[in-house]
């Protein structure tokens, strides 16, 4: 395949500095010839580290966990409002989809979403939703009230 970057990092023999000026065409073989160089970003690699030692030390399960308490309240709420979403047994806590009532104004929605200061994404006609350890359920109350808004002018 071919890249979508054109960079050094991904060029054949990349690796040996000192003959970095000898350029060539060739892409380096296998995954390595889709590198976008994050890897000559040293400073990243000691956060990295601090990031997976503390997923380490709360566990995937914990953090999981926390998201489903946090999530589950408002679940039914959402519904209410005539949002759709995966049935539980089938849905990350950490990370799902809010399909919108047909007829949502999505731009008026994500004036809204804004306004309040809520961070999801709107992907096509749906909304991602990305809880995690740094959320609280006032987090949630802010989405819940924007999604009200919104639909109360739109729907």
């Amino acid at each position: 395949g071919r890249p979508l970057e054109e960079n050094w990092i991904n060029r054949r023999g990349s690796e040996n500095f000192r003959t970095l000026m000898d350029y060539t065409d060739d892409y380096r073989p296998g995954a390595a010839r889709y590198s976008v160089g994050e890897q000559s970003n040293f400073i990243l690699l000691p956060m990295l580290q601090a990031a997976l030692t503390q997923l380490l030390a709360w566990t995937p399960e914990v953090v999981q966990a926390y998201c489903q308490a946090l999530v589950a309240p408002f679940v039914g709420r959402w519904q209410e409002l005539g949002f759709d979403l995966e049935e539980a047994a089938f849905r990350a806590s950490h990370l799902f989809g809010l399909r919108p009532p047909l007829g949502t104004d999505t731009e008026r929605l994500r004036q809204e979403l804004a306004a309040r200061r809520v961070y999801v994404s709107l992907r096509g006609n749906s909304i991602r939703v990305a809880p995690s350890v740094y959320n609280d359920a006032a987090d949630l109350e802010a989405l819940t009230a924007a999604l009200e808004t919104a639909l109360r002018v739109t729907v």
